[in-house]
């Protein structure tokens, strides 16, 4: 049991790099029956809403991140994409407040039947595999990462490689994952891959000792 909440179900996060289509893949596992929670988009709600939150990044980073009191995330990534230092600075502000908003969503909604997909894409990075009952890694190759990662986030190649740059190695990811999928192929392969994850999760059949043909 992952201890989120009194009141979780099995919680399993899932993570990637960036260009690897976990959304895609987070979308299949709702498919299944899966209670799909968004970090990214608690991130861009709390950082439109949060007066406290919006407050604190200007500080950290200046005025010039805001644009109608709001935080410009085009801005700030140019700015903590570059920086290590900034960029965990950023994320010592924001990783405390997602956290407890994915724990207020689920003493509000959840039941202990439920089976909490997150997207989380800084899952290991953060440490809150522990949090979890399992972990999904999902993965592509460079080139697919660098094309899908172009075309959805209109980034040139050189903001792609830098995004790159600044996340754990996907290699690392997958030693550290109890699931990985590999989304370089099909779609039809990936809801394959997909589904018979979703079925051991169902089975009880999660966690390290159990991956052994997924990977």
């Amino acid at each position: 049991m992952s201890g989120v909440t009194d009141r979780a179900g099995k919680v399993i996060g899932v993570t990637g790099g960036i260009g690897t289509g976990k959304s895609t893949v987070c979308a299949m596992f709702q498919d299944c029956g899966g209670r799909l929670i968004d970090t990214d988009r608690i991130v861009h709600w709390e950082m439109a809403h949060n007066p406290e939150m919006i407050q604190r990044i200007a500080r950290a980073f200046g005025p010039g991140v805001l644009r109608d009191r709001r935080v410009d995330r085009s801005r700030l990534a140019d700015i903590v994409f570059k920086e290590e230092t900034k960029r965990r600075l950023l994320e010592s502000i924001i990783h405390p407040v997602v956290w407890a908003h994915i724990q207020g969503r689920m003493r509000q909604e959840g039941a202990k039947e439920d089976c909490w997909i997150l997207d989380i894409p800084l899952l290991f990075e953060t440490g809150w595999q522990r949090r979890m009952d399992a972990t999904v890694v999902v993965t592509a190759s460079e080139r697919t990462q660098v094309q899908r990662a172009r075309q959805r986030l209109r980034l040139s190649e050189e903001e792609v490689r830098r995004r790159l740059q600044a996340q754990m190695p996907l290699e690392e990811k997958v030693r550290l994952a109890d699931f990985v999928i590999d989304n370089s192929g099909s779609l039809e392969e990936t809801r394959r891959q997909v589904k018979q994850i979703w079925e051991r999760i169902q089975f009880n059949h999660i966690g390290r000792s159990s991956n052994a043909e997924t990977d």
